[in-house]
């Protein structure tokens, strides 16, 4: 059963790069609003069950270098997930001014 978890570990490792560089292309190529979206969520939430993954993957099979990935990995989703949730903030705060401003 610990194999079948380290292949779809890894697979979903390998989805980590495309999931950047579909970012790049969204905001660097096609040049697409960096406003905040709800669907931007769906970007971070995976970054953080990655980390959870690897580091629960690590420890019961005892692979150190998966809770080594995931230490790192905590940082980027807690930054992915700062950097969503202040972009929130943002709008709301946009949103509540226009109001107020009618």
């Amino acid at each position: 059963m610990i194999g079948l978890s380290v292949v779809l570990w890894a697979f979903g490792t390998w989805w980590i790069p495309l999931l950047v560089l579909f970012s790049v292309w969204r905001y660097l190529v096609r040049r697409y609003s960096r406003d905040y979206e709800p669907r931007l969520w769906s970007v971070v939430f995976p970054l953080d069950m990655y980390t959870v993954a690897s580091y629960t993957l690590g420890k019961a099979a005892g692979l150190g270098f998966m809770v080594s990935i995931a230490r790192v990995w905590v940082w980027v989703g807690v930054t992915g997930w700062v950097v969503v949730f202040c972009l929130m903030l943002i709008a709301l705060v946009r949103a509540v001014t226009r109001r107020h401003a009618l």
